[in-house]
């Protein structure tokens, strides 16, 4: 028996661990799919087309992507991502320094968040370095993996510095009104449209890249597909075999935002903090701790060290605790929560600044074409967004 508990303790590690990674990127993935059906409704508010709607055309849209055996196949559309990205962090920026949120009336609010809300900015921030479970499986990849400390020197300090200035600037701009969709806070102008563009464009993608790694072990374990395997190499088994699984992987998650979209919320939001706490937390501030300690131990040796990694994994589980909660109880809310039929919503409830009371340019500050109501009638205040009349009358 003590000759198998090693290996025991190994084979239960190494299947949690991949339940969580599976967890954590399927609702990832499925937070990219919501966003491209958002993107849609708002590149298109008059149409008939509601959000339910455009997620069957996302999923439809998404097959062909989704059919590219692994990261090398791909690996042409990150140059693309990546210029979007940058181009997306420009568009932000060009937004809040036209604008000035802050000079507007009433200006953005800071309201300290209950604890439950905590948590989920917790693991939203865990969900922004959540693609450390897809390393190992690139680093498979490389045709040179010793140069994966450079790639690392790279991302971090590109992605690092656009987190800092998107973080701080964003919140200085529009408070506790912030949106996960941070789109829906730019008013409806030419570069507002073509942030949109091109987030839609990175979305897109995203809906691949997120699923990839748990859409190869499924298929190396269950179907026995080689995930080295290229375009040319594919056989018309392991085609027919990644066709009908993918598509089948997609649609359940297509599934999922059916049952969760048109009820008011920051869904976006719940779905992405639920993600960091599943397993981008564990991924990210716990395991690798541990498994440095474990498989490294003469680098952890003073009492200091020792005590940087156990207040990184303790403070790992509280926020992957407390996040995992407070991310299934904002589900659980719009499953279970009281409602009534009448509050489902074709579109997005408020598309773009100024419509909602929250916004910071609600009142005025952003040039008068953009606002709907005349400026006597704005006076509804950020807590009346809650109010289940308010919804029904903007219906």
């Amino acid at each position: 028996s003590d000759v198998l508990r090693p290996d025991l303790m190994r084979r239960v590690g190494s299947e949690m661990a991949v339940a969580l990674q599976f967890l954590a990127y399927f609702f990832d993935s499925t937070a990219q799919i919501l966003y491209c059906a958002e993107y849609l409704d708002q590149l298109l508010p008059g149409s008939d087309v509601c959000q339910r709607q455009w997620l069957l055309i996302v999923w439809l849209v998404a097959i062909p992507l989704m059919q590219a055996p692994n990261f090398g196949e791909s690996r042409a559309s990150v140059v693309v991502a990546l210029l979007c990205l940058l181009l997306n962090v420009g568009t932000m920026l060009g937004e809040v320094v036209s604008y000035t949120p802050w000079a507007c009336e009433p200006g953005p609010v800071y309201e300290s968040p209950p604890a439950s809300r905590v948590f989920v900015g917790f693991t939203a921030f865990a969900y922004a370095f959540g693609g450390h479970g897809m390393y190992p499986e690139e680093v498979r990849e490389m045709k040179t993996p010793s140069e994966w400390p450079r790639v690392m020197h790279w991302t971090y300090g590109i992605c690092c510095s656009m987190y800092v200035l998107c973080g701080y600037l964003g919140y200085y701009a529009y408070g506790t009104a912030a949106r996960a969709n941070l789109n829906a806070n730019f008013p409806p102008n030419s570069l507002n449209t073509v942030s949109i563009l091109v987030q839609l464009v990175v979305t897109y993608y995203c809906i691949y890249v997120t699923s990839l790694v748990m859409l190869l072990h499924v298929e190396e374990h269950a179907f026995g597909i080689d995930p080295r395997t290229s375009c040319g190499q594919t056989t018309a088994r392991a085609a027919g075999v990644r066709f009908v699984f993918r598509t089948a992987f997609v649609g359940l998650q297509v599934l999922l935002c059916w049952l969760l979209v048109s009820f008011p919320g920051d869904l976006l939001l719940s779905l992405q903090s639920l993600s960091g706490a599943v397993g981008m937390t564990a991924l990210t501030y716990i395991l690798p701790f541990c498994i440095h300690w474990i498989l490294a131990p003469e680098k952890v040796q003073t009492r200091r060290m020792k005590a940087w990694y156990i207040i990184n994994i303790i403070v790992g589980l509280v926020i992957m605790i407390g996040g995992t909660i407070a991310g299934l109880q904002d589900m659980l809310e719009v499953f279970f929560g009281d409602r009534d039929e009448d509050e489902l919503s074709c579109h997005l409830e408020f598309m773009y600044a100024p419509q909602s009371p929250c916004d910071a340019c609600y009142v005025s500050g952003l040039p008068e074409h953009f606002y709907e109501l005349p400026r006597e009638l704005r006076n509804e205040t950020c807590p009346a967004y809650f109010d289940a009349d308010l919804r029904l009358r903007r219906r």
